[in-house]
């Protein structure tokens, strides 16, 4: 359910559907059911494979699809461009200022211990607070694109730095 984990390491993946464009028709196997989450990213990149829900069984099948990892995601700019396109293809050109953004922490086991204090000196520059938790898939893809600077501690919520304009810092 870790948004680092889901998007770099399984949605990637999923760029053999449009590489290989007859698997577009066959089902997705996974572990568990998907959450929220999970299903609003497939919907927003246009996956509509039926889902088969293994509960962690072992089953037999004829034949598996089973496309590997691109080499070290990040490190793959191929992969990571398929990635950021099939999200935003989909959706409606941001709109609105450039956002100065701080990413709050305040929703994680490892916190910033004096996030207050560095909040309250960001805010007067123009920034921010998200916390991504408390965000839809897509609000949180919107803030990310339209974002002119963006400061985010440590964690998984920097994947969404794959959204971002290549002229942000």
């Amino acid at each position: 359910s870790n948004i680092y984990h889901w998007v770099i390491e399984t949605l990637v993946r999923l760029k053999c559907l449009d590489d290989i464009p007859a698997l577009k028709k066959i089902p997705l196997i996974v572990r568990e059911p998907l959450n929220e989450f999970q299903q609003e990213t497939l919907n927003l990149m246009g996956i509509e494979n039926k889902l088969i829900i293994t509960n962690g069984e072992s089953f037999v099948i004829d034949d598996l699809f089973f496309p590997s990892i691109p080499s070290t995601p990040p490190q793959h700019r191929t992969a990571m461009r398929w990635l950021r396109e099939k999200f935003l293809s989909r959706l409606p050109q941001a709109v609105g200022s450039k956002k100065r953004l701080y990413i709050s922490r305040s929703d994680s086991d490892r916190q910033v211990v004096n996030e207050d204090q560095v909040f309250e000196f960001l805010e007067k520059l123009g920034y921010e607070k998200l916390i991504m938790s408390k965000l839809a898939v897509k609000d949180q893809i919107d803030y990310f694109r339209s974002a002119e600077s963006i400061v985010i501690p440590h964690g998984a919520a920097g994947t969404h730095i794959l959204f971002a304009p290549s002229t942000c810092m």
